[in-house]
């Protein structure tokens, strides 16, 4: 009996789920939909139509409620009707002329993204074309998943629409979290349109895995990811706390991005200095050994005579050397600690044998062996 009054009251929300699922498949089947809408969108730089209705803009977005209902030239309705309006003919009228109360002129949103809005802003849930990339999209250029999933971010952001920001936030770390190794070329892409998407999901997994992003490699779709990038997305990354790679790795990526422009772009030789000079402003040569800098830095002929000497004296506050110039004065000793960008350091200078011992004490980036000369 008992067990009968529960089956009982569980059939209403079972019922209920049914008929919301219906409902929510019903004005899925709305979106864009001529006969339903009294909201005309011209979309993208061709005006192509997009169709909504008022009350699920209104309902969902402040934006739109302010748009559509306020004193704006897209809240009061339309004078004349475009030949691609929906009729409001009836059977018994079917000489009516086409009628929209209002027309949205959107011609920075293309009609995909406006598209893949409606239907979240109709359902909550992502366009079914919105698939997942598969296994053989190169990871040289953003997968059309991530392409929608960067614009759709975009435009909820325009219309405030939280909800749908974090829907579109959460299915791009689900791809890093899968398969990551797109990151920097949706990064790149990103930037531009959603630069907090990009910063928030993108970059945090190319600083995990800079290493396998930028170091040499025979692959070129990794590779090609770091030549192409925009010289502003660049600049981002080098700037960013990068783990697993050295200063000098990341001073032959940069060499890299210069021959590139050099070489396959056939840029001059000043032009394709002026690409990477951003970069060569954000990296930190005082982590670099002395060798290094010889080995790497001053071979590239990246730097000129000038520059070359600033890091040479950088390096001679940053590294255990032995001071000639000191041997003849008065002994003295002291420790100092201090903050320099991404450098945490302490050096401390005491006499020698043979002259003045100055020890840099550093703490290397995260995931990188400290080298034989840090103490």
């Amino acid at each position: 009996m008992e067990r009968e009054e529960v089956e009982e009251e569980e059939a209403p929300l079972q019922s209920g789920d049914a008929t919301l699922g219906l409902l929510s498949s019903q004005l899925a089947s709305m979106v864009d939909d001529r006969e339903c809408a009294d909201v005309e969108f011209l979309a993208g730089d061709q005006a192509t139509p997009v169709y909504a209705a008022k009350v699920v803009l209104i309902a969902r977005s402040p934006v739109f409620r302010a748009l559509l209902n306020g004193s704006f030239r897209e809240g009061l309705p339309t004078t004349t009707s475009s030949s691609s309006s929906v009729s409001c003919s009836t059977p018994a009228s079917p000489s009516l002329p086409p009628v929209f109360w209002h027309s949205v002129a959107v011609p920075d949103l293309e009609p995909r993204a406006l598209r893949h809005l409606l239907y979240w802003c109709y359902t909550d849930a992502l366009h079914p074309d919105m698939s997942a990339p598969s296994d053989v999209d190169p990871p040289s250029v953003p997968s059309q998943f991530e392409r929608d999933l960067v614009h759709l971010y975009a435009a909820a952001d325009r219309y405030l629409l939280e909800p749908c920001m974090q829907l579109a936030e959460d299915e791009l770390r689900k791809v890093y979290q899968s398969n990551g190794t797109g990151a920097m070329a949706t990064f790149d892409m990103a930037l531009g349109p959603a630069p907090e998407l990009a910063k928030s999901v993108c970059l945090p997994d190319i600083c995990t895995y800079a290493g396998w992003y930028l170091q040499d490699c025979e692959d070129p779709e990794r590779r090609e990811q770091w030549l192409n990038m925009s010289p502003a997305a660049a600049e981002e990354v080098v700037a960013a706390d990068l783990q697993n790679i050295s200063e000098a790795d990341l001073f032959r990526a940069i060499q890299r991005r210069y021959m590139h422009h050099l070489h396959h772009q056939s840029l001059p030789q000043s032009a394709a200095l002026e690409k990477v000079a951003g970069l060569l402003r954000r990296i930190e040569t005082r982590l670099m050994t002395g060798q290094e800098i010889r080995e790497v830095v001053e071979p590239s002929g990246l730097l000129s005579a000038d520059e070359l000497i600033r890091v040479y004296r950088r390096a001679a506050c940053s590294h255990s050397f032995v001071v000639p110039h000191l041997t003849d004065t008065t002994a003295r000793d002291f420790d100092d600690r201090a903050t320099v960008g991404k450098v945490v350091w302490r050096i401390s200078v005491s006499p020698g044998e043979t002259g003045h011992q100055v020890q840099f004490i550093i703490e290397p980036r995260p995931g990188v062996d400290p080298p034989s000369w840090v103490s």
